[in-house]
């Protein structure tokens, strides 16, 4: 009797036990926000405004606007409609809604505008090291050429101008060449210790964004440097691009350099044709009013 009552005991208990326990609840997250919109294909990060719950999205000329696949970075926990990665048309604004895991939303609408102006851009043509490169008087010229037109047609001339070595050259030699020096309404723009004007480390596309650009005619020095790594990185992100084919140059190299310079311009120029740049002459290249 006294057994059976142990064994009643400890049932009543082992029932009693599990209705004490606290019950554990899972705190929901909160966060409902997009935190990086990032066009993956043109390497594109779209700035998002918080307060106004906007995103908006600058894309150059070569992009359908119509068929866009976004990568979107949201709060942890969270969900996104319409899904990242999914392709959208962009044509329009569009809501993206980000419901946090206790089931507030926030909504995100995007703002598309396509870029389609031209400019015509000139990259470390300097004192310093241009002086030496082949041929550099005729290049002068026929930069000087494009940017008379571009400037009597209404388009943006933007200079853009290497200060990394500041130890290595005098004030003078860091300047733009006096040859091509820029006149009233060009732009001018600084960068350090980079190849590719195009890149985050400058404020290049901030202006071009500003300007509307979508289509960028390319000049300057050197070919197999800043210019190669700004006609990719232009590309890259989806710039319509035209390569002015007489309007770079290089310092000659080796035991016949002026030959050499010359081989090495016409084998640039065939890459950024490859590359699906537009390899044209200064005195081809022409600007609509």
């Amino acid at each position: 009797m006294k057994r059976l009552k142990i064994i009643s005991f400890l049932l009543v208990l082992a029932l009693l036990i599990p209705s004490c326990k606290k019950e554990e609840h899972k705190e929901q997250k909160t966060g409902n926000s997009i935190i990086e919109f990032y066009v993956r294909s043109i390497l594109l990060k779209a700035p998002i405004d918080e307060a106004q719950q906007a995103i908006n999205l600058f894309l150059p000329a070569d992009i359908d606007i119509k068929s866009v696949k976004p990568d979107i970075t949201i709060s942890e926990g969270a969900t996104i409609d319409p899904p990242s990665f999914q392709i959208i048309d962009l044509s329009n604004p569009v809501e993206f809604t980000v419901t946090a895991e206790d089931g507030n939303q926030k909504v995100y609408t995007v703002y598309t505008e396509q870029l389609t102006d031209t400019a015509f851009m000139i990259i470390d043509v300097q004192n310093g090291w241009t002086m030496d490169c082949y041929k550099y008087e005729e290049v002068l010229d026929n930069i000087n050429l494009i940017a008379d037109n571009a400037r009597a047609a209404g388009k943006p001339v933007v200079y853009v101008y290497d200060y990394s070595y500041p130890d290595n050259y005098n004030g003078w030699e860091l300047q733009i060449c006096d040859a091509i020096s820029p006149q009233n309404g060009d732009f001018v723009l600084g960068k350090k210790n980079t190849v590719d004007v195009f890149d985050g480390t400058t404020k290049v596309i901030k202006k071009l964004n500003e300007l509307g650009v979508g289509v960028v005619i390319l000049s300057g020095i050197s070919s197999g440097r800043c210019v190669d790594g700004s006609c990719i990185g232009s590309l890259d992100r989806g710039y319509k691009v035209i390569m002015a084919s007489d309007c770079h140059t290089l310092k000659p190299a080796g035991f016949d350099g002026e030959v050499w310079a010359a081989d090495q311009i016409i084998t640039y120029n065939t890459k950024w044709a490859n590359k699906g740049a537009a390899v044209v002459k200064a005195e081809e290249i022409t600007f609509s009013q």
